[in-house]
């Protein structure tokens, strides 16, 4: 029997189950799709914040995931790496420029957060990095540790018996483990049964490697329209098309070539047809949290805990951010630590997923292009160039403004992430809170995950 099983081979679970093995517990990871399927480009490209680099920093990864990772020269916002064009609103051509480089501090709606006069150097920029090489160096990172990966394992079904979790697979087999942690996406088998908070979406997204015939009917660039918002690349690229308020907003499944080129038809008000098609995928804004983050033996992560709208490329960084929070705390519980201490994993972790949801629902509302909504986003523009207002949102975005539930009247630095002297402590084999007296600072304790856990001098 394993410790703990991990259901999920993305990134959120490769780091997981790495985290537990530097507990010392014995770790397995199903993951449906068979070894290498991922490639080394799969899923686009991905932003990694400020704080998720300080914790890869912590683990000794950043400089393998920046020499392998890194998305350098490749797609900027939604996977849009062309001339902006002269159809684009102008803060969004202003953020399209500005992509990749150290002035831009993130974007909230596409508005974009540029550090105009230097004064938020300390807010270092997100990392793009593919997707695919990401889970390449976390794969690798998990096997060093010992994690036992199991590619073209598809968990069909677990239930919980007690004292440990049984767990159905898709070849008839089974297996158990003490503990098991969904990282399986939110609509994975892991979060089944498991009571949700849900907001219906208000946007979808359609996205295809397309080419628009006829030719230069619709040029490339970033269109917004009363119908939507489209970024266009030139062919063959992809072409992203989002829509407000449709009635087809709840549909799943597959995109079709016809619903994708009547989406295209109705933002672009052109009578455009689509020569090649391919590649194509649905994303919307419906928002989804866990009410609680554990039932029992099984646990949420990442995507399983929390879904929302990509907008701000904040999710993958939320996910990362629970691994590292339920690490160390599950690997002392299964080497005899109290399992209460679980209990405080859903409530550090949810409220930073709740600020999540209600930001990426609030891009959404300042992306839609009907004459209110266009009002209020430029409201929200002029606000944004205020230098508290905009250091505020580039905070939030990069995950630097999130501090741990603290009581009444601590110390100010309980909760927050430990000053760079207080992290020398913290190396990739710390697996308990530490005991550190940086100078120039109060003694504390200093959990593996960076934070400060309470100020004792």
């Amino acid at each position: 029997m394993w410790d703990v099983a991990v259901v999920g081979g993305g990134p959120v679970g490769l780091f997981l189950a790495a985290e537990l093995r530097r507990g010392g517990v014995s770790v397995v990871v199903f993951e449906r799709a068979p070894a290498g399927a991922a490639g080394t480009q799969d899923g686009g490209d991905r932003g990694l914040q400020a704080r998720t680099l300080q914790l890869l920093r912590l683990r000794g990864l950043l400089d393998a995931v920046r020499a392998r990772a890194a998305a350098v020269g490749g797609p900027g916002i939604a996977d849009f790496a062309g001339d902006p064009g002269d159809a684009a609103p102008p803060e969004i051509a202003e953020l399209v420029e500005n992509w990749g480089t150290s002035r831009l501090k993130g974007h909230f709606a596409m508005l974009p957060l540029i550090d105009r006069d230097a004064t938020m150097s300390d807010v270092p920029p997100q990392l793009a990095v593919w997707q695919g090489r990401l889970v390449e160096v976390l794969a690798e990172h998990a096997h060093e540790r010992g994690a036992v990966l199991r590619h073209g394992c598809e968990v069909t079904a677990v239930a919980d018996r007690g004292d440990h979790v049984e767990v159905a697979l898709a070849d008839g087999t089974r297996d158990s483990a003490r503990w098991l942690v969904g990282c399986d996406g939110g609509h994975g088998v892991v979060r089944t049964g498991f009571d949700v908070d849900h907001t219906d979406p208000a946007m979808v997204v359609l996205m295809a490697h397309a080419a628009l015939e006829p030719a230069g009917l619709l040029p490339p660039g970033v269109h917004r329209t009363a119908g939507g918002l489209m970024f266009v690349n030139p062919p063959p690229g992809e072409i992203v098309v989002a829509e407000f308020g449709h009635p087809a907003l709840g549909r799943r499944g597959p995109v079709g070539r016809t619903e994708f080129v009547d989406a295209v038809r109705r933002v672009s008000g052109a009578e455009v047809t689509v020569a090649t098609f391919e590649r194509a995928v649905r994303v919307t804004d419906h928002a989804r949290l866990a009410r609680d983050y554990r039932r029992g033996r099984l646990l949420l992560a990442g995507d399983a805990a929390h879904l929302h709208s990509p907008m701000g490329g904040q999710g993958l960084n939320l996910g990362l951010q629970d691994a590292a929070n339920l690490g160390w705390k599950l690997a002392s519980v299964v080497l005899g630590a109290d399992d209460a201490l679980l209990d405080s994993y859903g409530r550090e972790r949810r409220p930073a997923a709740q600020r999540v949801l209600r930001d990426t629902l609030a891009q959404s509302a300042l992306l839609r292009t009907d004459p209110h909504s266009e009002a209020l986003r430029a409201v929200v523009a002029e606000l944004v160039e205020l230098p508290q207002a905009k250091r505020h949102l580039a905070e939030l975005v990069a995950g630097t403004a999130t501090r741990l539930p603290a009581p009444p009247g601590c110390h100010p630095l309980t909760g927050t992430f430990a000053p760079a002297a207080a992290l020398a402590a913290i190396t990739p084999d710390t697996v308990r809170p530490v005991h550190v007296r940086p100078d120039g600072l109060p003694a504390m304790v200093v959990r593996p995950d960076g934070y400060v856990e309470s100020v004792t001098g």
